[in-house]
């Protein structure tokens, strides 16, 4: 229903979504909560986000946070963002989960997906023509 919400940008429950985001348990509400904070763009939300990046220690939880509040496009976040990724020892074996969070948010999963699911060949033998090719096709690199 969250999430729901948060795609219909029904920013009127934004009161309802930061009490339930504080007193929750249930982690599928949890996701739910933090989709639709991600989609209403409101230094509210933006602030709840931050603030779940940095308390939460669960990477499974934290993908969704970091994706979320990067979906706000500040610049700002990132540094926070990469600090808990490199600072978080504990992430191990979830590494590359939360590595593909952030990749995902910021748009770098379809430049890799580019890479080496339509270029694959010429990525190995020839990797400057690749990258070269890769930046043609995607002039905002």
């Amino acid at each position: 229903c969250a999430a729901a919400l948060g795609r219909m940008e029904h920013e009127p429950a934004m009161d309802v979504m930061l009490e339930t985001f504080s007193n929750t348990e249930s982690m599928e509400v949890l996701f739910g909560v933090l989709n639709y904070l991600g989609n209403i763009h409101r230094e509210e939300s933006r602030a709840a986000l931050i603030s779940a990046v940095i308390q939460i220690n669960d990477d499974f939880l934290l993908g969704p946070a970091v994706t979320n509040l990067l979906k706000h496009y500040h610049l700002e976040d990132a540094s926070l963002v990469l600090d808990k990724y490199f600072d978080n020892e504990d992430m191990d074996s979830r590494r590359d989960s939360f590595l593909a969070s952030i990749l995902n948010a910021s748009g770098g999963s379809n430049y890799f997906r580019a890479l080496t699911e339509f270029d694959r060949d010429s990525l190995i033998e020839k990797p400057s023509e690749a990258l070269d090719r890769l930046i043609l096709w995607n002039p905002a690199i």
